[in-house]
């Protein structure tokens, strides 16, 4: 690596890849912010809907009994989670809010 660079911590694993392959290979040290959200969301997005799909097999009446009041308890539950992960992500992207307190006074 040439000197003046800094190597970006691997946040989505100790084995993640540059493309999410799980071989080990470097994160490039001048990797932008926008790539490393769209390789991080390519690495991690795959593994929910996996995890939702192995979810999905508990739904098998000839394996297993529920009633529609569960399922629907169960994704009103997914359906709250997505909403409120949505809000949080669109929250971030707002400007931060001016901490300080401050009151024009001038006219009184």
């Amino acid at each position: 690596m040439p000197e003046g660079q800094v190597q970006q911590p691997n946040e989505g694993g100790a084995n993640e890849g540059a493309a999410g392959d799980g071989k080990g290979s470097r994160v490039p040290a001048n990797e932008s912010k926008a790539d490393k959200f769209r390789r991080l969301l390519n690495d991690r997005g795959p593994k929910v809907t996996e995890r939702f799909a192995m979810l999905m097999q508990i739904f098998e009446p000839k394996n297993y009994e529920y009633t529609a009041e569960q399922v629907e308890k169960i994704f009103d539950r997914f359906e709250e989670i997505l909403k409120n992960g949505r809000a949080e992500a669109l929250a971030k992207l707002e400007p931060a809010k001016e901490k300080s307190f401050n009151v024009d006074l001038s006219d009184i």
